[in-house]
């Protein structure tokens, strides 16, 4: 029986969720959550607020859906996306192939609706759900498996977000900051390389989900804890108290003049360093 199987469709499914953008700027606070019957919360952490959005005409503010049409090479062709506004998750992410050489595009933002700068922190390339890959691709009807699978691995998705270009976990990044009230680009893009192997038949491929972690402290910043009113803060070694007061850092205070005392009633100035499980005190309440 003759068959043209160059020209069959090769159909892949990404799915791609960012929950961890919300869940790891929690990370940042864990020292100070009591997860229990009762719970003590320092810094709000509901205003870390990381999200994606169809493009930068949003307030970061409002809960509006909008498409995002994929681009596309070759014969290729995609469906689009409906991105609910500040959402932490999307999927649906579909690219159609008949040849090597074609690749679709998704482009859309990342933005950060909440009150504290944003670090991004990882790109995870998780597995398939139940296999031990982030990749799986499985033959259609009369396609050969071994001539599917030397295809497959020619087929790719990558990740590219505050200029860093991913196709597997990365994760200890550091310096990418997405400030607050501002997005960042960032593309999805799935490619069957164009020296790839041809299968004899149809194929699927899909892919395990990727998370994109944020937090409010970046990496490979030696950070130190500290009390105020026994309350637990974070704060950056060497900081000093005016550095604090004008960082991400500072999550209750605008009024720069407010004092600090230590333990023993010592007034700390603006120039003072921050010390590592000190416990300080407002000025106008502990202060001699």
């Amino acid at each position: 029986m003759e068959r043209n199987r160059q020209t069959k469709m090769i159909t892949i499914i990404a799915l791609v969720i960012a929950v961890a953008g919300m869940s790891l700027g929690f990370a940042a606070f864990s020292s100070t959550l009591t997860i229990s019957s009762s719970a003590t919360v320092a810094p709000d952490s509901s205003n870390f607020k990381v999200g994606f959005y169809a493009s930068t005409t949003s307030t970061l503010a409002s809960e509006a859906q909008d498409h995002v049409y994929p681009s596309t090479n070759g014969s290729a062709s995609a469906t689009s996306l409906y991105i609910s506004e500040g959402t932490t998750s999307i999927s649906g992410l579909k690219a159609n192939f008949t040849a090597p050489g074609e690749s679709v595009t998704y482009s859309f933002y990342v933005g950060n609706s909440g009150e504290y700068d944003a670090y991004l922190r990882a790109i995870n390339f998780n597995n398939v759900t139940g296999a031990s890959s982030n990749k799986v691709c499985t033959a259609g009807t009369d396609a050969t498996d071994s001539l599917v699978q030397a295809a497959c691995n020619d087929i790719s998705i990558s990740v590219n977000v505050h200029d860093i270009t991913a196709t597997s976990t990365s994760s200890s990044i550091s310096g990418k900051v997405l400030y607050k009230k501002t997005f960042a680009p960032i593309t999805i893009t799935i490619e069957y390389a164009a020296n790839g192997n041809r299968a004899d038949g149809p194929f699927s491929v899909s892919f395990g989900d990727i998370s994109i972690d944020y937090s409010t402290i970046d990496n490979n910043v030696n950070t130190i804890t500290f009390t105020i009113n026994d309350e637990i803060y974070y704060a950056e070694q060497g900081m000093t108290h005016l550095d604090w007061f004008e960082s991400s850092y500072n999550t209750l205070y605008d009024d720069i003049t407010i004092l600090f005392c230590d333990g023993e009633n010592k007034i700390i100035n603006e120039t003072d360093v921050l010390i590592n499980n000190e416990e300080y005190y407002l000025g106008d309440s502990y202060c001699i």
